[in-house]
């Protein structure tokens, strides 16, 4: 969906967005403080605030670094991020859904049950904890490496570009999907690949017991993979 014909966004500079950030009354209760659908901003970075279920949707976010800031619950829906990085922060239940992505980065981040249903671009997550976590109908280049996903929901993806390295994803789901790419030293254990395409993935000292290839083709599990050590000494403390 092309939006950018339709949207009209307030350009902002730093030190708008800086004390508009200041001042958003975060929570239960959102007030206009709280909106920054539809801005324009470049070049900021953000420090340490509570903006729980703030609303970013249709937005354009360049150069912006969010750290320690609390996002749970935020909408970034049909929203431009362009090298942006998220830096430990919480973003449980937050919405990217129809996001463009390029070179966007999250460090050190909470993503339970974030959903970037068909976002698109390419971002990368490092040492993030994204259980339960949905890319549906996504067009991205994902790099995931020293993340936890358990039950993390990668489905209905036509061409998934993902390299992924020691990464717990136990209970994943990977259905209908076609997946491109390298996966190195991951639990996979309990997945569902069921309707998946993966010739032209590369699964390399991955653990793959009990995975449900109903469907699939190209899934193949590591020959050596009979052991009962699902263990890579994951700490994602």
């Amino acid at each position: 969906m092309n939006t950018s014909a339709t949207i009209t966004r307030n350009l902002k500079t730093v030190a708008e967005f800086i004390n508009q950030a200041s001042v958003a009354h975060a929570g239960n209760l959102r007030g206009d403080s709280d909106n920054f659908s539809s801005i324009e901003i470049s070049g900021a970075v953000l420090e340490n605030k509570n903006l729980s279920r703030s609303e970013w949707n249709f937005s354009k976010i360049e150069n912006v670094t969010f750290c320690g800031i609390n996002l749970e619950g935020a909408e970034f829906k049909f929203t431009e991020l362009s090298g942006v990085t998220f830096e430990r922060c919480k973003l449980e239940r937050a919405d990217f859904d129809f996001c463009k992505m390029e070179n966007v980065t999250f460090n050190e981040c909470v993503l339970y049950s974030a959903g970037f249903d068909f976002a698109s671009g390419n971002a990368a997550f490092n040492a993030c904890q994204l259980e339960g976590a949905e890319f549906h109908h996504v067009s991205l280049k994902l790099a995931i490496s020293n993340c936890s996903g358990e039950q993390a929901e990668f489905n209905y993806c036509p061409d998934l570009q993902l390299t992924a390295e020691n990464c717990d994803f136990h209970s994943i789901e990977f259905c209908d999907t076609v997946i491109n790419g390298t996966l190195k030293k991951c639990v996979l254990s309990n997945g569902d690949f069921s309707g998946s395409n993966g010739a032209n993935a590369l699964f390399d000292e991955c653990r793959m017991r009990d995975i449900n290839k109903s469907g699939a083709v190209g899934i193949n599990a590591d020959k050596d993979d009979e052991d009962d050590d699902d263990d890579f000494n994951f700490d994602f403390d």
